[in-house]
């Protein structure tokens, strides 16, 4: 009896994790064709029989004898309740301070009270200390103006620029980042992007525009637009609102693989959940008759997100590409399971395909589904069309990441995300990857966290060199450079 109560515990528990998978198909043929079903099915048929003995043994047990049968049972409660005790109260200890993961398995549902939480933390640091980052109703998120970040030398300018010091204003047309220079700037290079063209991980001065600026002058000044995490949409929306008042003789348009890959990304913990801590929202592009606009605009700010209670109470949550219903707690009758960590452990150890959306860093690179490949060729193609309605000269680069580098240098029929989408599009681009391969070794072209280190910073500043002077011996750039001196 009580062998045959453990059985049927067992397999009843693993009948209840296979039914609670079972929303994760489109239907029940498919289901019972799946793993899940084949559990179903199995546990099925192992409950049946073990309660049919389990009936049939009470059965066939003289009524005297009945009572003896309430030991067993009785052992049985009292173990399933401290094993249940015990393996609750162990997970929950391992799960670490996150409670997000066990044993490096990522538990399935996540709570989205766990965010609230530390984002909720980050917003109270944000209002006491001030941040670098601030919310943007059309961006997101950019650089705040004049910050000074005193421990880790994140500074900006008065107009919300990456500077090296603080108390800069690049208005002034002597100013540099290496100093006041004797020669106003005759020309003015903007560049735009995310954290590669920022140059997160390094220092303002050992960042690639930083040193570009130096090997332009002495008339040239570079405005560093690059803002971490930006999607390409993101980046054609910061051309829109700030870049095109500097009215900038060229545009530099830095694009990585992530950038595509962010672009049907609205909350960034969904792309990479690591990010618990970051309260600020993507605006979402859509495409109608090619023209790229925005679904969520004003970008709701980090108070609206962190006042929702649920997930999917969330703006807009379901255009997230990132998204996944199966990934959080869908209430109801199954929400006393889903307290368990017993069961969000056993329902994580495999989890569904649908509950992993690629999540992406810079080792994790595409591939982009049929929608994001379509905004990204048609932002690039506005921001392009823009940028040159504007009387300015873009210049698309693509910034490689260094498992993109390797790739390229070991497989000569090896094409990273961003040619293809480009190359497929009929768009120009400048690829630095050949600069970085030809300058050995690659490895110590890239910080710890995946970026362009002080050695990449140079390297591609003196390969962008000659292809910005080229273009500034363009003759109808240097008509308009004789009529009109760079204003703000």
């Amino acid at each position: 009896m009580f062998i045959a109560l453990c059985v049927c515990e067992t397999v009843g528990f693993l009948l209840l994790l296979s039914l609670y998978r079972a929303s994760t198909k489109p239907d029940f043929p498919s289901f019972v064709q799946s793993f899940p079903g084949f559990i179903f099915l199995g546990a099925a048929i192992t409950v049946a029989i073990s309660v049919g003995w389990i009936l049939r043994t009470i059965h066939r047990c003289a009524a005297p004898n009945r009572k003896l049968l309430i030991m067993p049972m009785g052992m049985n409660v009292l173990m399933l309740s401290l094993i249940f005790t015990a393996a609750e109260l162990g997970l929950r200890t391992l799960s670490g301070p996150n409670n997000e993961s066990v044993l490096g398995v990522v538990l399935y549902p996540k709570q989205w009270s766990r965010f609230v939480l530390h984002a909720k933390e980050t917003a109270k640091k944000i209002a006491h200390e001030g941040s670098y980052i601030i919310h943007d109703p059309i961006l997101g998120w950019t650089i705040a103006p004049s910050y000074n970040g005193r421990e880790n030398s994140e500074f900006s300018s008065t107009e919300g620029l990456r500077s090296p010091r603080p108390a800069m204003t690049f208005n002034d047309l002597h100013a540099r980042h290496s100093g006041t220079s004797e020669h106003p700037a005759s020309v003015r290079i903007a560049v735009i992007g995310d954290s590669m063209t920022f140059g997160y991980e390094v220092q303002c001065q050992d960042s690639w525009a930083h040193e570009l600026e130096g090997l332009l002058q002495p008339h040239a000044q570079v405005l560093n637009f690059g803002v971490s995490a930006y999607s390409l949409n993101q980046a054609m929306l910061r051309y829109e609102k700030d870049v095109r008042p500097w009215h900038p003789q060229v545009v530099v348009i830095g694009i990585s693989s992530l950038m595509l890959m962010r672009v049907n990304s609205i909350y960034p913990v969904l792309m990479n959940p690591e990010w618990t801590g970051f309260p600020f929202v993507r605006p979402r592009p859509f495409a109608e008759n090619g023209i790229i606009s925005t679904i969520n605009h004003p970008v709701p700010t980090p108070e609206q997100i962190l006042s929702s209670s649920r997930i999917d109470d969330l703006p807009h949550i379901n255009a997230d590409e990132y998204y996944s219903p199966f990934q959080w707690p869908r209430g109801g009758i199954w929400q006393m399971f889903e307290w368990s960590y017993i069961f969000r452990f056993a329902n994580s150890v495999r989890p569904p395909s649908k509950s992993l959306p690629s999540e992406s860093s810079s080792s994790a690179i595409g591939p982009l589904t049929k929608e994001a490949t379509a905004l990204s060729q048609s932002a690039v193609r506005q921001l392009v069309q823009t940028v040159l309605d504007d009387g300015s000269i873009p210049l698309i680069i693509h910034f490689p990441y260094l498992p993109e580098v390797k790739e390229s240098q070991e497989l000569s029929n090896y094409s990273p995300l961003v040619p293809k989408i480009l190359q497929t599009a009929g768009i120009e681009y400048i690829d630095i990857t050949r600069c970085l391969i030809e300058t050995d070794p690659i490895s110590a072209h890239y910080m710890p966290g995946g970026h362009y280190s002080p050695q990449a910073g140079s390297v591609i500043a003196q390969c962008l060199k000659p292809i910005l002077q080229e273009k500034l011996r363009n003759p109808h750039l240097r008509s308009s450079l004789e009529t009109a001196a760079p204003s703000k």
